[in-house]
């Protein structure tokens, strides 16, 4: 296929970053891709009105049907005619737009005749046709009043009604197959786009090579020197730097001199003017952070080219572009555009060269993420996808095999997960709604989970279903000890919190995750302490947020409240809001947590979809009142043998990974023992791990972690299973197996929460205070309590399958990603 690149040549010329984006889009089509790419640029003046309708006039009226495909990317060249046309918008004219003077109009009516027809005009067009009427009347009302006549002026109302008619115009085109954007700070400014149009924002990578990072002696900026790249900001900063540490700034423009004299007072700013490719290159090597804090970028091609080569970066609250791409603490800071937060942010990296190494290399892998490679995919999808049989096609396959385009799967459509435990072995609830729940996704999409494994572990890959497979990635030795350092001062783990804060430490995880998100429809958020990771590595993949738990519901009850404690409340008050406000679908496992998570962040009940957690029915036999009787007869017999107990004539059962809730259930479930001295309590699971030093009531037996077979067996010889919950949130997921083994539950209300069950119809539901009461009832019912766990059962075979709730929420991905 023929690409067309359209652009702009400014005249007078200058090289900037629309430039490098024209140079490398073309130069990439043709290296990237089976197609050939041609850069057409036409010189463009644009500092007088009519200097600027001459330009999108002559843009209207260029030929480029030979080609099969065309690009444009900035005015007035999205005004070309062509059927097969993506725009891909680095701005607009900016004055005429988002930075118009506040004082002018925006329209204006004129009593001049010929002016007042040209508004005229513009009001009714609405599409191509109307051009040449408006390019007409613009030449006879500047024939008529002269070029310096006031209604001419640049910026002014009637340039705003023109550009702004001419844009609409030229955008709207049927012909315009695609809009993107170089940035979500770009897709989202007001007007830039026609109204009702999809705006996919874009990121494109430098188009330098040879970034290197040697060492962190200085901090290094380069820019042209104007107004709204705020380069007297970052010489205000420096008075907030303490330490020795020089400030050098390449660039040139209108506030060289001004910049000059605000720095001489400095001898740690140098002002370089222009500097080479090469020279630029060594600069951003030797730098120990690159700050860069425009009013509103675009994008900031400083940021990548900084991140390429190792160095944090410190930008503002208010700078556009580049605050998609710093993630705040982890490869650099967003600070409030203030010299004092600036300063701040600068010394504490002067301070810390360590942690101005760790950014940087987080930041390398965040800019590895921004490739030509996807930049091009995206241009090019649908608007460039060859038709079967062409010629195109044809080279679209060569070049697959050839291997210059990477195809990684098997299907189309790929998710990716993220979680901070391995998904193999399947032991605790976690780890099994990941495996069930993801696996019923892998009939329309190749799921590949990133793991983040303890140090124990080797960093290995696992089919856990056809189409579902893991990478388990081990925490380096230096996240570890972080999360024991942490763990110390909090009193309790902290893995998942710490993951949030401390995944740098573990690189390889990084680049397992880039990797895997090359290509990929969505990465899915198995809990929200991989956010920060997502957002470092693969920021333009779309997120979905399956929410376990509310969060910061359940980790307000655990944390301590001290130092540490407040400090992790707030991660997690970050990362959990970032998952729910950033994501396109999320997922709640019951309506109290929808109502907890709606209280502490907003939600956008658009996005939601309800998944409880669920069983595998099929895999978890039922057993009935009689064959029921008949194991526990025999478990109990041998247990009589083997422990010397005599006159136990039932078994309870609860199951419980190592989770604080678990554990306090654990608790009152032994206190609850003396009480009930015919019951044998099985406390089953890595929670009893809590338990093995206490002095134990007899009647309480602790399995420890136990088998998926022998877990299958004690619930077919248990007369009635436990849930005596008192904090938490989501579902618990081993009520749903008790109801499918067709073992009677007593429950908590917290317990059952987020299951449409009746209390009575499918368990008994009571307070803690009243269990022992109630675990008598059903044991001392058992015609009652065999009709209580057959429905049970069949409510979870209609509603709580992991088929069904996988089927559920595939739908709803299917209508998000794939529309």
């Amino acid at each position: 296929m023929k690409v067309g690149i359209v652009a702009p040549s400014p005249v007078p010329f200058i090289l900037g970053g629309a430039e490098r984006l024209f140079n490398g889009l073309t130069r990439a089509v043709n290296e990237v891709t089976p197609h050939d790419a041609e850069l057409i640029k036409l010189p463009t003046r644009e500092h007088t009105l009519p200097d600027l309708m001459a330009s999108y006039e002559t843009w209207s009226r260029l030929d480029v049907s030979h080609f099969d495909l065309v690009v444009s990317t900035k005015y007035p060249a999205w005004m070309v005619d062509h059927p097969n046309h993506v725009v891909y918008l680095q701005h607009t004219l900016r004055g005429l737009y988002d930075t118009y003077p506040a004082d002018l109009p925006r329209s204006q009516a004129s009593d001049v005749p010929e002016v007042a027809a040209l508004q005229q005009a513009l009001g009714a067009a609405v599409n191509r046709s109307a051009l040449p009427d408006i390019f007409g009347l613009f030449g006879r009302a500047l024939a008529a009043l002269g070029s310096d006549h006031p209604v001419f002026a640049l910026p002014g109302p009637l340039a705003h009604e023109l550009v702004h008619a001419l844009d609409r115009i030229g955008m709207s085109d049927p012909g315009v197959r695609r809009h993107l954007a170089i940035s979500a700070t770009v897709a989202a400014r007001p007007g830039y786009f026609p109204a009702g149009v999809e705006v996919r924002p874009v990121h494109h990578p430098s188009d330098l090579v040879g970034f290197r990072c040697e060492s962190f002696d200085y901090f290094f900026t380069a820019s042209r020197l104007d107004g709204p790249k705020r380069v007297h900001l970052l010489i205000e900063a420096m008075r907030h730097v303490p330490a020795d540490v020089p400030l050098k700034i390449a660039g040139t423009g209108p506030d060289m001199d001004r910049l000059r004299q605000a720095a001489h007072r400095d001898p740690r700013i140098e002002l370089l003017g222009y500097v080479d490719t090469a020279r630029l290159l060594d600069l951003y090597a030797g730098a120990l952070a690159v700050p860069f804090v425009p009013a509103d970028e675009d994008l900031g091609l400083i940021t990548l080219e900084a991140m390429m080569s190792g160095k944090p970066v410190v930008t503002a609250l208010d700078s556009g572009g580049a605050t998609e791409l710093v993630a705040d603490s982890a490869n650099g800071f967003v600070v409030p555009p203030t010299a004092a937060a600036i300063g701040t942010a600068l010394a504490r990296l002067a301070r810390d060269v360590d942690m101005a190494r760790a950014m940087g290399a987080a930041g390398r892998l965040r800019a590895q993420a921004v490739t030509w490679e996807r930049t091009v995919a995206a241009i090019l999808d649908e608007g460039a996808r060859p038709a079967p049989g062409s010629a195109e096609a044809g080279a679209l396959a060569g070049a697959l095999a050839a291997g210059r385009v990477q195809r990684r799967t098997r299907r189309a459509r790929r998710l990716v997960v993220v979680s901070t435990f391995p998904i193999h072995p399947r032991m605790g609830g976690g780890q099994l709604r990941c495996f069930h729940l993801y696996r019923h996704l892998a009939s329309r999409f190749d799921v590949e989970a990133v793991c983040l494994g303890g140090p124990q572990d080797v960093q290995q890959e696992i089919e856990l279903a056809p189409g579902y497979v893991e990478t388990v990635v081990p925490k380096s030795a230096e996240h570890e000890a972080a999360e024991r350092a942490i763990h110390a001062e909090a009193g309790l783990p902290v893995t998942d919190i710490v993951a949030s804060m401390h995944i740098d430490k573990t690189p390889a995880y990084l680049e397992a995750l880039h990797k895997a998100s090359l290509g990929a429809d969505a990465v899915i958020l198995a809990d929200p302490f991989q956010q920060p990771a997502v957002a470092m590595v693969a920021p333009d993949v779309p997120t979905v947020y399956d929410s376990f738990n509310a969060e910061i519901v359940l980790k307000r009850t655990l944390l301590p409240d001290n130092d540490m404690g407040r400090l992790l409340l707030d991660t997690v008050r970050r990362v959990e809001g970032a998952s729910i406000r950033d994501s396109l679908v999320v997922s709640v496992c019951s309506s109290e947590d929808q109502a907890m998570l709606e209280l502490e962040y907003g939600l956008d009940t658009d996005k939601l979809v309800y998944t409880p957690n669920g069983v595998d029915s099929e895999a978890t036999p039922y057993t009935g009142p009689d064959d029921r009787a008949e194991a526990r007869e025999h478990w109990l017999r041998r247990f009589s043998e083997m422990s010397g107990l005599r006159g136990l004539r039932r078994i309870a059962f609860f199951a419980g990974s190592w989770h604080l809730p678990n554990i306090d259930a654990g608790k009152h479930i032994i206190a609850m023992a003396p009480s009930l001295p015919d019951v044998v309590f099985l406390l089953v699971g890595h929670h009893g791990q809590e338990f093995t030093t206490w002095s134990l009531p007899p009647n309480v037996v602790l399995t420890g972690i136990v088998s998926e077979p022998v877990k299958q067996a004690l619930l077919a010889c248990s007369d009635v299973a436990l849930n005596p919950m008192v904090r938490g949130s989501g579902t618990n997921l081993k009520i749903v197996e008790y109801f499918a083994a067709g073992v009677p539950v007593v429950s908590t209300r917290l317990g059952s929460r987020g299951l449409a069950v009746q209390p009575g119809v499918h368990l008994r539901s009571v307070e803690l205070e009243d269990f022992a009461e109630a675990i008598r009832a059903v044991l001392d019912d058992d015609a009652g309590s065999a009709v209580m766990a057959a429905e049970s059962r069949r409510v979870v075979e209609e509603h709580y399958d992991w088929a069904v709730l996988g089927k559920r929420l595939r739908l709803k991905l299917e209508s998000t990603l794939l529309r």
